[in-house]
């Protein structure tokens, strides 16, 4: 990748009010001074996604050196069990 495109993608875009994306990616910021309406509100903040069709996720949270990749099928909203997918993980590898 070009030097700096990772940082401009885990950047929020202009038009992201709630800070929700960045250059092709999801971010989880959240709005300002509103922890509680981040995406995924348990995980932390420099965790940056991706969104696939019903379900599909890949998740990387920089700071703690991992990414979880959630190849499910999921008919309905798949967000909470996401959530606690990586939050489990986070918690085995003591990273959390």
């Amino acid at each position: 990748l070009p030097e700096g495109w990772v940082a401009r993608m885990s950047r929020p875009a202009p038009a992201a009010r709630a800070r929700q994306f960045g250059a092709h990616l999801w971010l989880n910021l959240g709005p300002e001074g509103s922890p509680l309406l981040r995406t995924f509100p348990t995980l932390p903040t420099d965790l940056v996604h991706l969104s696939g069709y019903e379900g599909q996720y890949v998740l990387v949270v920089p700071s703690a050196g991992v990414v979880v990749a959630r190849l499910g099928v999921s008919k309905g909203s798949a967000r909470a069990g996401v959530e606690q997918l990586v939050r489990s993980v986070l918690d085995a590898l003591g990273r959390g």
